[in-house]
């Protein structure tokens, strides 16, 4: 039968520990304390001179916000190499409003995300639409793998496209 000793713990774990404390608790404070406002403003404006947010006093400028679940979709195993390509799972927002974001489940391990397209179902429209594809790399089937469109009424919408 074991029989359990207590041990002390080295001099080296006690000091590591300490330190450990010292930093942790050294972030926190720096992280919650800060009156110099003027600097902190000049600090962002140097790291992220193009940021730009609109004034907001509540989270209800953005409105109300729908999850809408895709259909899901059949990721067959694989047969033993390379991986298996699913449907398309489709998420479609309600009327009126447009896509802001996008969530995926794969339903297993070795089930990756291959790609999320975001589209619409009208010329010229802003994006109501998410659509997911999914490989499986693994030999097992997994039936349960979907897309999430994050849908929000939008009173004015514009296309941003990123530069090179």
């Amino acid at each position: 039968m074991f029989k359990g000793t207590f041990r002390l713990p080295s001099p080296a774990l006690v000091i590591s520990m300490i330190a450990l404390a010292l930093v942790l608790g050294g972030t926190a404070v720096a992280a919650s304390v800060s009156g110099d406002t003027k600097a902190d403003t000049k600090l962002i404006r140097k790291l992220a001179p193009t940021l730009s947010v609109k004034k907001a006093k509540t989270a209800d400028a953005i409105g109300r916000v729908t999850y809408v679940l895709g259909n899901t979709v059949d990721a067959p195993g694989n047969g033993g190499s390379g991986f298996h390509e699913t449907n398309v799972s489709t998420a479609t927002c309600p009327l009126y409003t447009i896509v802001i974001g996008t969530a995926t489940y794969s339903g297993g391990p070795g089930v990756e995300v291959n790609r999320v397209d975001l589209s619409s179902t009208g010329k010229g429209t802003p994006p109501n639409q998410a659509k997911a594809i999914f490989d499986n790399f693994t030999n097992t089937d997994y039936p349960l793998n979907y897309v999430t469109a994050i849908c929000s009424a939008a009173t004015s919408w514009t296309r941003v496209v990123p530069t090179p």
